[in-house]
Formats: structure tokens, C-alpha cells, sequence
């Protein structure tokens, strides 16, 4: 992703063309779809563009809502995590944290306690506790 070099503006750019190739091939309800659609809310909010992250992260909850109906697939742990920064970027902790613990849930379901995917809900979880001034044991 072009995002390692700052060239942000160029990722978000790439993506939209992914977004509208996965639509065009797979159906605008697909799980990749979705998957895309938040890599670009997580750019946005990189950006501090949190209005229009929002509106991509609650598009990836639509597709998402239909394509993973049951809710235990990785990106929808993704978009738990996208969204969980945004929330917590316009200041609202407690409306974030549970959404990280439950992107945490579902990685632990489909990867298990030692996976790096679940380390890293984990660390978003710590450092959601650690910004608020709370500490977890």
C-alpha cells in the first residue's frame, strides 16, 4: 500500500479503484468489498478525515451486515478496529473500546490466543486503555 510512503492521497486513489473493480466483478455484497472499503476508511482516518471515514467505515457495515451475516469474519474485525479509531479520534473512549473487544472476540475465535492478528486487536485494545489513562493487567 502506498500509505508506507506518505503518499496517501495516491492509496486512497488505488483503492477506490479496487472498491469499484471488486464491485464490478464480485457483486457490490461481497466480503472483499468490504474488506477494501475499509482500508480506505483507514486511510482517511490517518488523514484526520473522520466525516468522510465514517461514511466509507458505515458503507463497509452494510456490505459487511450481507455478505458476513453472521459477523465472525476477519474483515469484519477490521472494520471493528477501523471504526473503533475513528470513534475514539472524535473522543468518544467509551463507544470505542467496545468495539475493539469485540474485534478481539473474533479473532480469538478464528485464529486463536497466539496469532498475530489477535495480538494486534490486543494491542489495539491496550493502547485504547493506555490513552485513556487506564492501565490493564
Amino acid at each position: 500500500v502506498q500509505r508506507v510512503g506518505g503518499h496517501l492521497e495516491e492509496a486512497i486513489a488505488l483503492l477506490d479503484r479496487v472498491v469499484k473493480i471488486r464491485r464490478d466483478t464480485l457483486g457490490l455484497y461481497h466480503i472483499d468489498v468490504a474488506g477494501a472499503l475499509v482500508m480506505v476508511a483507514t486511510i482517511l482516518t490517518q488523514q484526520c478525515k473522520f466525516p468522510e471515514a465514517t461514511r466509507i467505515c458505515d458503507e463497509a457495515d452494510s456490505v459487511l451486515k450481507r455478505a458476513a451475516p453472521g459477523g465472525s469474519h476477519p474483515n469484519v474485525a477490521r472494520y471493528l478496529l477501523c471504526k473503533s479509531a475513528i470513534v475514539y479520534a472524535v473522543g468518544d473512549y467509551q463507544d470505542a473500546l467496545p468495539l475493539v473487544e469485540q474485534a478481539l472476540d473474533i479473532r480469538r475465535k478464528i485464529y486463536g490466543d497466539t496469532h498475530p492478528e489477535t495480538a494486534r486487536a490486543q494491542q489495539h485494545r491496550a493502547r485504547l486503555h493506555h490513552l485513556a489513562g487506564e492501565y490493564v493487567e
